[in-house]
């Protein structure tokens, strides 16, 4: 059975400016998060869900160094996001975690 960590982030934050990108302590907030999903024994795919945007280059750079699967999909339809991500992964089982998250 296919157990897919979807880890949702984007760069286009309106109250917040670029905060998957700031620092807290010695990581951003999105690594953070990466490194304590990596930590779920359930999961067989870990994948970061972002957007074709191209302000989200950098959220790719850090999920591909934390050895996530990426995709990119709308900015605008976070549920289209999603269900396309699960569909291109062949995913059964979705576990979505926000990004905005960073004590997960």
């Amino acid at each position: 059975m296919s157990v897919s960590l979807l880890v949702q982030a984007r760069s286009d934050s309106s109250r917040l400016e670029s905060k998957m990108t700031k620092f807290l302590d010695s990581a951003t907030i999105l690594e953070w998060v990466l490194k304590r999903a990596r930590k779920s024994k359930k999961a067989d795919q870990f994948i970061l869900a972002t957007t074709h945007n191209p302000r989200d280059k950098e959220l790719i750079k850090i999920g591909k160094k934390n050895r996530f699967k990426i995709f990119k999909g709308s900015d605008q339809n976070v549920l289209k996001r999603f269900y396309e991500c699960a569909k291109n992964f062949k995913s059964r089982i979705i576990v979505r975690v926000c990004a905005d998250n960073p004590l997960i």
